[in-house]
């Protein structure tokens, strides 16, 4: 689609371009994929820098005489008038012909990406039957030692267009910004090749609910804390906030027609997601509402074929805290089982070795301690002697949620409950808090679940006056 002022205020020395849509409602996707080999002959005084320059300019030259193939439909795109698709008007019947079915106006950004068109890359090697050009073997003698370097470059191009572009005109749009995702490239290159062999520069596409796309070249070789300082300077470029992750590997947009093994919606799809989503009503009028912000599981008792029925609620309030900076991404590490957890209080000297395997409860303060020690996460703890005090502690409450977002486990006597919400009326003093109840041990059937109260609004009577309650609040990594 037509550039506007943001893809022209892009850091051009960046490996990284946009994709903007003029239309969220009506666009087409196009997915350009393949391969461009190239091998060089080069002395042994050859620079890198001077390599990598010819490397990509005869690259780009090379992109003119690119095709592209729709194989499903029998489709050829090139500049070559005699190539051109003679049987379609525009990109909308092209659409129609692919896919069997008309545009949807009302599907989700995310399933018109989903549903792309893929095209095959394919570079011309014949020679056009024109008498003006005349090409004949050229030999280099080099006297010296001389090595080959082999250029691997996948090509994962995605372009947005318009239904109705002509089909005559899409071939000039796709080169366009294929040269961009070459630039990109290039630009991935210059700053992280260092004539490895296995090196390889690769696509990642990330949608942020904003007007445009992301495509972010990233090399194999460095590991994503390693690209803090390049990602820092993307979100910078495009003002992205700055306070969360958002173009890390895992941020990348998961095409739903691919198999994605480490697709957390698979890894994690017989738990429930959000069910405070779900619950019946505050009952407090003209309150505030703060909730938690993200995606997180619900965990209760005797999941995954465990029994820690009557001693692993913080456990199970744990593990959804947990899940909440895995599905935003904070982490790539696996839910912590029980005895997990029981491991990581015993190495850093909070419990004795027989605590390992055994069923003793923990609480608010050992969660903290293993959010610190496994995902490096410090947390707030705000405490009260009886439980008709967490009025108190309403505003505070409603600022965590605001600031971080983060759910709370809480925790009095030998109970612990997850807290993702609160509703507060600052002139009545009127509260409830939306709770995760870990102690439900029946099956994931969201309508059991709410109308029993298992995950609701509780007003203050749900709190026990001889109880002293600690809460544990997670404070969100500031960071890209």
């Amino acid at each position: 689609m037509a550039d506007t002022s943001r893809s022209e205020q892009v850091d051009r020395n960046l490996p990284f371009y946009l994709n903007e849509f003029e239309d969220l409602k009506t666009f087409v996707c196009l997915r350009i994929r393949g391969a461009l080999n190239y091998n060089n002959i080069l002395s042994a005084d050859s620079s890198q820098s001077e390599l990598l320059s010819e490397q990509f300019d005869k690259i780009f030259n090379d992109s003119q005489n690119l095709n592209f193939v729709i194989k499903k439909i029998n489709l050829i795109i090139s500049n070559s008038r005699e190539l051109s698709g003679q049987n379609f008007q525009n990109c909308s019947e092209i659409y129609e012909k692919y896919h069997n079915k008309t545009l949807q106006p009302d599907e989700s950004v995310q399933d018109k990406l989903s549903n792309y068109i893929p095209i095959d890359l394919f570079k011309e090697v014949t020679v056009q039957d024109n008498p003006e050009q005349r090409y004949s073997p050229q030999f280099i003698n080099h006297k010296g030692i001389c090595r080959i370097q082999a250029f691997k470059i996948p090509i994962d191009c995605l372009v947005l267009v318009d239904p109705q572009t002509k089909i005559e005109n899409l071939a000039e749009i796709i080169l366009e910004k294929l040269n961009q995702h070459l630039q990109s490239v290039k630009n991935c290159y210059k700053s992280y090749y260092q004539n490895e062999s296995n090196f390889k520069a690769e696509t990642f596409h990330f949608y942020t609910n904003q007007d445009f796309l992301i495509t972010c070249v990233y090399p194999n070789t460095f590991q994503d804390d390693s690209l803090v300082n390049l990602r820092k300077e993307i979100h910078s470029s495009l003002d992205l906030q700055s306070d969360r992750p958002i173009l890390r590997r895992v941020d990348a947009f998961q095409f739903s027609k691919e198999s994605n093994p480490s697709d957390v919606t698979q890894q994690f799809s017989k738990y429930l997601t959000n069910p405070h989503l779900s619950a019946k009503p505050s009952n407090v009028k003209n309150g505030k509402q703060s909730l938690v912000k993200g995606n997180y599981l619900y965990f209760h008792y005797m999941q995954d074929n465990f029994n820690d029925n009557g001693w692993g609620c913080a456990y199970r309030s744990f593990q959804t805290i947990f899940s909440w900076f895995r599905l935003q991404n904070y982490t790539t590490k696996s839910i912590p089982t029980h005895r997990d957890i029981q491991k990581a209080l015993v190495d850093m000297g909070d419990k004795q070795k027989e605590f390992i395997g055994s069923s003793k409860w923990i609480g608010s303060m050992e969660i903290s301690f293993c959010l610190n020690q496994m995902l490096n996460v410090d947390c707030k703890i705000l405490s009260v002697s009886k439980g008709s005090e967490l009025v108190e502690k309403a505003r505070e409450l409603q600022y965590h949620f605001e600031t971080e977002g983060t759910p709370v486990m809480i925790g009095g006597g030998v109970l612990a409950h997850t807290i993702v919400g609160v509703d507060f009326d600052e002139l009545t003093g009127d509260v409830q808090f939306l709770i995760l109840d870990p102690h439900y041990t029946g099956g994931e059937d969201i309508k059991t679940i709410t109308t029993k109260g298992w995950v609701a609004w509780k007003d203050m009577k749900f709190w026990s006056e001889n109880s002293y309650y600690n809460m544990c609040c997670p404070i969100r990594p500031k960071g890209v």
